[in-house]
């Protein structure tokens, strides 16, 4: 994906952005495609709907630590 700055989308342009801190996991094992469902709303409108289809689960500590986070480990 280009990323571009946009100050304007127009109707049927496609935009991509990044969503940090959401916990995702992957329901399609559990027969429920409903809970893979997501959407995104923005001023009370939906903007945009997707599904789940796959979680690519990253390992153990290899995610990034906040410094507010150190602290509280430092802390106990």
């Amino acid at each position: 994906m280009h990323h571009e700055a946009l100050s304007e989308a127009l109707l049927g342009d496609t935009v991509g952005f990044n969503i940090k801190n959401v916990s995702v996991k992957d329901f399609a094992s559990l027969h429920s495609p409903a809970l893979g469902r997501f959407a995104v709303h923005d001023m009370k409108q939906i903007v945009d709907v997707g599904v789940i289809k796959a979680v690519d689960k990253k390992a153990a500590g290899s995610s990034k630590v906040t410094k507010s986070a150190q602290k509280a480990q430092k802390a106990k």
